[in-house]
């Protein structure tokens, strides 16, 4: 599966921009992040912040433009001298809200998955859970909070799913497609209010790509992702920079089978004008296309004519 590749050389690219980048600069914070996370599981961006001195977005740019020297072998990380200083994991009766959160989530997953034409009498089991949960429970638990708003929003009860995740994600739950059910309402929401025609405003715009760049932040294999920034760029005023287009080119590499995805990308680029960029996009995604009608979309973008470095023109 080439999203399990993906996700393991993002993994090692990361250990190894931590451990040999700018001379060995975040060694220590990497160590210290590694031994509190074996702590407490639950920590999160705070920690990470804490250790490295950057949010998770932060990191991942730096990630991202780290080129690793090439050695003929592999560097050897050693880590045993450091391992009986983790502690094991903690063990606790499991709280209303865990409880709640944990059992409606398999209710949830089991009726999608096996329920079939139960699905409608299973899902509702998954609600009586969660609601349960979130009137019994004597803190407002965000990982209860993220997972009841999922739940709302996979079943279409968008408005009831909005307030849940908003406060899920205030309270920096660890939970990628809570972030990614957030965007996608608030992008609804947003379009709704612009006549056809119209683009969405900056503050408009920013408030969907937060939740975005939090999601990709916590797992760059969320398919949703991609799907979400596509529509975000389309819908976007005004003409942004090359390098604020770099997260649709990543996406590419990423989720090679979206072509019809990359296709949109590319589509949106020569509009701008970004024409070496598109043919770029376009040859990305012809090896994988395998849709006759998209695969003639792209080879005829291609095909257009634009120069090495794009024809600029205004949107």
């Amino acid at each position: 599966d080439p999203r399990i590749v993906a996700a393991s050389e993002t993994s090692r690219l990361f250990v190894r921009w931590a451990w040999f980048a700018e001379n060995g600069k975040f060694r220590a914070p990497f160590w210290d992040f590694y031994l509190n996370s074996a702590r407490d599981p639950d920590a999160g961006e705070t920690l990470f912040k804490q250790c490295f001195g950057m949010s998770y977005i932060q990191a991942l740019k730096r990630v991202a433009d780290y080129k690793p020297a090439r050695n003929k072998q592999a560097p050897r990380i050693e880590i045993s001298r450091l391992r009986d200083r983790s502690s094991p994991g903690r063990v606790h009766d499991a709280t209303p809200a865990e409880i709640a959160s944990i059992t409606g989530e398999w209710a949830r997953w089991w009726s999608a998955t096996f329920a079939g034409a139960f699905r409608g009498t299973v899902m509702p089991v998954a609600d009586n859970i969660f609601n349960r949960g979130l009137k019994t429970s004597p803190t407002r638990d965000p990982r209860l909070l993220a997972s009841a708003g999922i739940y709302r929003a996979e079943v279409g009860r968008d408005s009831e799913a909005l307030p849940l995740l908003e406060e899920a994600v205030r309270a920096n739950v660890v939970r990628p497609r809570a972030y990614l059910e957030l965007a996608r309402i608030r992008l609804g929401k947003e379009r709704a209010t612009i006549a056809v025609g119209q683009k969405l405003s900056p503050a408009q715009f920013a408030g969907v790509m937060e939740p975005l760049q939090h999601a990709f932040a916590q797992s760059d294999q969320q398919e949703n992702y991609y799907e979400l920034l596509v529509s975000l760029w389309e819908n976007a005023a005004g003409k942004p920079e090359r390098a604020e287009l770099a997260s649709l080119a990543a996406c590419a590499r990423i989720f090679t089978h979206r072509t019809d995805l990359t296709l949109r990308s590319a589509q949106l680029h020569a509009a701008l004008g970004y024409g070496a960029e598109a043919r770029v996009l376009c040859e990305a995604a012809l090896p994988f296309a395998r849709d006759q009608k998209l695969r003639a979309a792209l080879v005829a973008l291609k095909a257009q004519g634009l120069g090495a470095s794009g024809s600029e023109r205004a949107p």
